[in-house]
C-alpha cells in the first residue's frame, strides 16, 4: 500500500535535517562521519545494518528514524520478511508502544517498495 503522507513526511524530514546541517556543518558532519563507520559493511552486511538501524527506530519510538531507514534498508536489499522477524522481535522486547511503531515500519516499508 503506499502512503503518500509516508513520503511527504519524509521529504519534509530530509529539508529539515539538511538545514540543520548547513547551520551546525561541523557536530553534524562529524557525526555523519561517525555514522558512515558504523554503516559500513564489516562483519555485518550492509543490509543487517539498515536493518538494525529500522529496529533502533522502532525501540526508540522515532518515526523519523523509521523513515528515513526503512528507505535504506529497502534499498539496500532487506525483504519484507526479514523486517517482518526483525519487528517482531521489537514487538516481543518491547511491548505494545513497539508493535504501533512497528506497524509504521512496515507501511513505511510497503510504500516505498510498491
Amino acid at each position: 500500500m503506499i502512503d503518500q503522507a509516508i513520503t511527504e513526511e519524509t521529504d519534509r524530514f530530509v529539508a529539515a535535517r539538511d538545514a540543520y546541517r548547513q547551520a551546525s556543518p561541523k557536530v553534524v558532519g562529524d557525526f555523519l562521519v561517525m555514522k558512515a563507520d558504523a554503516l559500513r559493511p564489516g562483519a555485518l552486511d550492509g543490509g543487517t545494518k539498515a536493518l538494525i538501524a529500522v529496529l533502533m527506530g522502532v525501540a526508540r519510538g522515532s518515526e523519523r528514524c523509521i523513515m528515513t531507514h526503512v528507505r535504506a534498508a529497502a534499498d539496500a536489499g532487506v525483504t519484507r520478511e526479514q523486517l517482518v522477524e526483525g519487528l517482531d522481535m521489537a514487538i516481543v522486547f518491547g511491548g505494545a508502544p513497539q508493535y504501533g511503531y512497528a506497524s509504521y515500519a512496515l507501511s513505511a516499508y510497503d510504500t516505498y517498495v510498491a
